[in-house]
């Protein structure tokens, strides 16, 4: 099922003033429109779109309906309320997929079980795994009905599950996804004190690392072609570079699941914003003046 997402969207923009307010309460200290996370957009727009709490206390959706600026058929606008009437965002996990119809999920906070009727999802090479998504029941099936669902490499144990079911106030949202993403992959942890030797040893281990767990995860990047982009890196975004990293040919599942390899390898190998020096080089020579 099409949803006009844009159209909203384009309605949405034109209150220019609320715009800029959401901006500043989605992620603290981001920069939406500088920075061009596709994930990160797509999920400011649904929560604008779907959630954010606005003077008139009404949604962009909701007005969006009452006026129809774009003059849509009545079936579209039928539609529309379904969604309003029916949709939550939750975390989902991916039971399985039927290739060009849709993915069985479980909402992880009520055990319920859903086919949801999406070719794209169903076509993902990823089958298993956490979906933090929008869903809506329309016209008797159910849709993903928000931004791109994102895919969290993470299967729930029954456990885990019923600890989240009792937690009855349990509420997710587009805004929490994007502060969960954001947080991931710009979170730094500093080096231990190593001598500028055993971090030459170092080195050697985590190249051998990459190279066992690249051909585990199948991944199309070198171990060469990563130590360049970190060395080239900027300083200026580390959400945007991990993000470009994972397009360029590290497997989702690798970076979420070997996250402090990724982490080591950004410490212990030169970066030229740093004197061409890395991180764990730096922290050696300050540990060192401090004798």
């Amino acid at each position: 099922m099409k949803i006009p997402f844009h159209l909203i969207i384009e309605f949405a923009q034109k209150f220019p003033e609320e715009i800029e307010a959401a901006i500043q309460n989605f992620i603290p200290n981001y920069d939406l429109m500088e920075n061009q996370n596709e994930e990160i957009r797509g999920l400011f727009w649904e929560w604008l779109v779907y959630d954010y709490e606005r003077p008139s206390k009404m949604s962009f959706l909701v007005e969006y309906i009452l006026r129809n600026p774009d003059s849509l058929p009545e079936i579209e606008i039928k539609r529309l309320k379904q969604i309003v009437q029916t949709n939550w965002y939750s975390d989902f996990q991916l039971l399985g997929t039927k290739p060009g119809d849709g993915v069985t999920v479980e909402d992880v906070f009520t055990g319920k079980k859903y086919n949801i009727l999406d070719t794209k999802a169903s076509l993902a090479k990823e089958n298993k795994g956490l979906l933090k998504a929008r869903v809506a029941l329309v016209e008797g099936k159910y849709y993903f009905v928000g931004s791109n669902p994102i895919l969290i490499p993470v299967v729930y144990t029954e456990r885990l599950k019923r600890i989240l079911r009792k937690q009855k106030n349990q509420k997710e949202s587009p805004r929490d996804t994007a502060i969960m993403l954001y947080e991931y992959q710009t979170k730094v942890v500093a080096p231990p004190p190593l001598s500028q030797k055993e971090i030459e040893e170092k080195k050697v281990r985590l190249k051998e690392k990459y190279l066992e767990k690249a051909a585990k995860y199948k991944a199309e990047m070198t171990f060469e072609e990563l130590l360049k982009l970190i060395f080239e890196e900027n300083e200026k975004d580390l959400f945007k570079f991990w993000d470009e990293v994972m397009k360029k040919g590290i497997p989702k599942l690798m970076f979420f699941e070997e996250t402090e390899l990724f982490q080591d390898i950004w410490n212990y190998f030169p970066h030229r914003v740093l004197n061409n020096k890395s991180p764990a080089e730096l922290f050696f020579q300050l540990q060192e003046k401090k004798r």
